[in-house]
């Protein structure tokens, strides 16, 4: 793997999991000697995360970590509901029944048996990884694929807010059940509507976290990496 895909990957996993939260200023001589690599394989990174939209624009002094707003998060959910609800669509129209139906027996199962232990969680993050490949399996349609893979980046960083509330996890894995339903029975209309509800209820809980924390709680001072 080239030293800048690593970089990429090592930033980008410490971006969603909030090591390196909204504000941080990845300095590039301190990342590169951070990470083990020259500056050029750096920057190659930086630039890749500022195309996906999770750093500002890299400077000779570095790039900083977007921030997490009730404006970003309305903005992003706005183009994630229209990706996600015409991916449905697709995977509707094209689907493998059988891989639905599986996946809908194991968001069921999930539903009853998931806890906030990490093993638990980490499980069903794994189940939603497998969910969205096969839609996007199932989709036909690299450009769509490409952009949603984009939009899952920013709601891995929003999921630390949904890991520490039980009562959302367990009513996500009802609501993707009833996605992988609609899916299986070749159903695009109720994929669609069932899509659409999921969304919702997502941004609606993510948002509550700003009524819960003012959002001047959610800036987080420059830290120099």
């Amino acid at each position: 793997m080239k030293a800048s895909e690593r970089a990429y990957k090592r930033l980008l996993e410490e971006i969603v999991a909030g090591e390196l939260p909204p504000g941080t200023v990845l300095g590039e001589a301190e990342q590169s000697s951070r990470l083990g690599i020259s500056r050029t394989p750096l920057r190659e990174a930086l630039f890749r995360l500022h195309a996906d939209g999770l750093l500002t624009n890299p400077t000779g002094r570095g790039a900083v970590v977007t921030d997490i707003s009730p404006d970003r998060v309305r903005k992003l959910y706005a183009v994630r509901t229209e990706l996600e609800v015409l991916a449905s669509r697709l995977a509707a129209r094209n689907r493998d029944k059988d891989v639905f139906v599986e996946l809908a027996k194991e968001f069921d199962h999930a539903s009853k048996t998931l806890s906030l232990a990490d093993e638990s969680v980490s499980n069903y993050y794994s189940l939603n990884a497998r969910f969205d490949k096969a839609i996007d399996s199932s989709t036909d349609n690299d450009y769509l694929v490409a952009n949603l893979e984009v939009m899952r980046k920013h709601a891995a960083r929003f999921r630390q807010v949904a890991r520490r509330d039980l009562s959302r996890l367990v009513a996500s894995a009802v609501e993707t059940k009833s996605i992988c339903e609609a899916i299986a029975n070749h159903n695009e209309e109720k994929s669609v509507e069932a899509t659409r509800n999921h969304v919702k209820n997502s941004l609606e809980h993510i948002m509550s976290t700003f009524t819960q924390d003012s959002p001047q709680d959610r800036i987080t001072p420059e830290i120099i990496v």
